[in-house]
Parts: C-alpha cells; structure tokens; sequence
C-alpha cells in the first residue's frame, strides 16, 4: 500500500494546479503522520501566501483547513471560501476562527481582507 501511495505522489508531484492543502493532504496520507506536515505548512506559509493573509496565518501555526475547521466548529468548505475571500463570515463565525487562529476579532477581519488578493 505504500509503495502505491509514494508512486501516486511521484505521478502527481508534476501537476502544477495543485494547492499548497492538495499538496499537504497527499503528503499526509504518504507520510501516515500529522507532525512532520505541521512544519511543511509553516514553512509553506512563509512564501506561497501574502503575509497576514489567514491561509497564511493558518498555515504559520501548522493547521490544516479540516483542523481549523473542527476548532472553529465550522465546515472545512466554508474555511476554504472565507480563505478565498468568496465568502465574509458573520461575527459569531469570525470570532470563533480568530479565536482558533489567536487573533482579535478586528484582525481576522484585516486578515480576510488580505486573503481576497491570494491566489
């Protein structure tokens, strides 16, 4: 099993529309452990992401999407809109994901504003 998940990587590892979570998802499942993934998405943050963006917040404390998700009892497609800038949540919403992401309220909203630029 996992010679076939490290061939899938090395087919896949060429394709160019992958995204940094794409990346770290494919890697997780290879790697079959959360802690070494945590410091590739640190280390991701630092220069595929606007500084202060939240993808780039997230990732800066080496949470997945599905993680911030769970701490901020939301859905992780709805964490992947608002990282998109497709969707500004309400206070309530927000204040519990600058809570998980150890932000105030006033910076979230900063942060998503950034986020609408990222790509």
């Amino acid at each position: 099993m996992k010679h076939r998940q490290v061939a899938t990587i090395k087919a896949e590892r060429h394709d160019l529309s992958l995204d940094s979570d794409e990346l770290i998802s494919m890697l997780t499942a290879a790697a079959g452990s959360e802690k070494p993934i945590e410091n590739a998405r640190k280390w991701l943050s630092s220069g595929w992401h606007q500084q202060g963006g939240l993808k780039a917040i997230r990732l800066a404390l080496g949470m997945s999407q599905a993680q911030l998700a769970s701490a901020s009892g939301m859905l992780q497609p709805h964490i992947s809109d608002i990282e998109n800038g497709k969707r500004r949540p309400e206070y309530n919403n927000a204040f519990e994901i600058a809570t998980a992401l150890n932000l105030t309220v006033p910076e979230f909203y900063d942060a998503f504003d950034k986020s609408k630029g990222e790509k």
